[in-house]
C-alpha cells in the first residue's frame, strides 16, 4: 500500500463507516411510503428489509474503495470520474450478486462513488472538507462526463433504454445527473438545514420521526424519475403539492395519531400510482450522510434517545 494512503486510511474508513451508517438508517425510516421500511416492502413485492441487509453488506469494501481512489489520483478529474464510474460498477455487480438481481443500492453506489471520491480528492489535495469546497470538487468531478451523457442522450432519436434518458429528452428532467451537476446542492445545503431546524424547534422529536421528516422534504426538493416516469407530471406535482402541505401542518412535530392519519391519505395515494421514490430514499441516505460528516448530530440524537 502506498505510505501516505497507509498514513491516512483511518481517517478514510471513518468517513466509509458513515457512509454505511447512512445507507443503513435510510431503509428503517418508517413509515416510507411506497418503500421498504421496518413495517412493509412498499410496491416491492421482491424486496424486503433482509434484501436491503444483504446487499448493504456488500458495500463497505467498495465505500472505501471509492475515498481510497480519489486520495490516490493523480490526473484529471475527468479521468477520476471514468475510475469511479468503473468501481462503481463493480460494487453493482456485487450488489447484483448478493441480491439475485435485485437492484436495491445501484442509485446509491453512484450517488456515493461521486461524493466519496470528491472527498479522496479533497484530502489528497490537503484542503478542508467544507460544504462548498465539497460541492466545487463534485461539480468540477462530474461536470464533463455527465453533461456528455445529457447530450448523447439528445441523439437517441427515441431509442432510450431507460425511463430518465426518455424524461430527459421530452421534458429536460435531468434526475440524477442534474443533482451531480449542481454539487447535490440541494441536499448539501437545503435538506441539512431542514433536519437541524427541526432539531432547534423540537429537540424531543425521536430520530425515525425526525427522518421522516427529512424523507418527505427531500421528496418535495428533487425531481424523482422513478416517481415522474409511473404517474406523469401532472399527478406527480399534485402528490408533492400534498407532501408540502402536509410538512407545513406538521413542521416539527412527532407523528401522532392524527398526523398519521394524514400522512396516510398520501400514503393512500403513492401506493394507488403504485410509486417508488427511490430517488428520494437515495439522497435522503446523502443527507443523513452530511448530516453526520459536518454536524455529527445523529449520534448525539441517538445517545439521548436510548439513555
Amino acid at each position: 500500500m502506498d505510505k501516505d494512503l497507509n498514513s491516512i486510511e483511518d481517517d478514510l474508513v471513518k468517513i466509509r463507516d458513515l457512509a454505511l451508517k447512512s445507507i443503513l438508517f435510510e431503509v428503517l425510516i418508517t413509515p416510507k411510503p411506497g418503500l421498504v421500511d421496518r413495517l412493509d416492502s412498499g410496491i416491492h413485492g421482491d424486496m424486503n428489509i433482509y434484501t436491503f441487509a444483504a446487499s448493504a453488506s456488500t458495500l463497505p469494501f467498495y465505500l472505501l474503495s471509492f475515498l481510497k481512489i480519489g486520495y490516490s489520483h493523480s490526473g484529471s478529474q475527468e479521468d477520476l470520474f471514468t475510475k469511479l464510474r468503473k468501481e462503481g460498477q463493480r460494487a453493482e455487480k456485487a450488489m447484483f450478486s448478493e441480491t439475485d438481481n435485485i437492484n436495491t443500492h445501484k442509485g446509491m453506489i453512484f450517488i456515493f462513488a461521486t461524493v466519496l471520491g470528491a472527498i479522496g480528492f479533497l484530502k489528497k489535495e490537503k484542503k478542508e472538507i467544507t460544504k462548498e469546497n465539497l460541492a466545487i470538487t463534485i461539480k468540477e468531478l462530474v461536470q464533463k462526463n455527465l453533461n456528455q451523457d445529457l447530450a448523447d442522450i439528445k441523439q437517441l432519436n427515441n431509442k432510450f433504454s431507460t425511463a430518465g434518458e426518455k424524461l430527459y429528452s421530452t421534458q429536460g428532467i435531468r434526475g440524477i445527473r442534474g443533482e451531480a451537476l449542481a454539487g447535490f446542492s440541494k441536499i448539501l445545503n437545503d435538506a441539512v438545514d431542514f433536519f437541524l431546524e427541526i432539531e432547534r424547534n423540537n429537540p424531543k422529536i425521536s430520530l425515525n420521526d425526525q427522518l421522516v421528516n427529512l424523507f418527505l422534504f427531500v421528496v418535495t426538493k428533487i425531481e424523482d424519475t422513478n416517481m415522474i416516469k409511473k404517474c406523469g407530471l401532472a399527478v406527480y406535482r399534485q402528490i408533492i403539492a400534498e407532501i408540502k402541505d402536509f410538512l407545513a401542518n406538521n413542521l416539527y412535530n412527532s407523528l401522532d395519531e392524527s398526523s398519521l392519519l394524514k400522512f396516510k391519505k398520501i400514503e393512500t395515494r403513492i401506493l394507488k400510482n403504485n410509486l417508488s421514490p427511490g430517488g428520494s430514499a437515495d439522497m435522503t441516505a446523502l443527507a443523513i450522510f452530511f448530516i453526520q460528516l459536518f454536524h455529527g448530530k445523529l449520534i448525539n440524537k441517538l445517545t439521548r434517545e436510548y439513555l
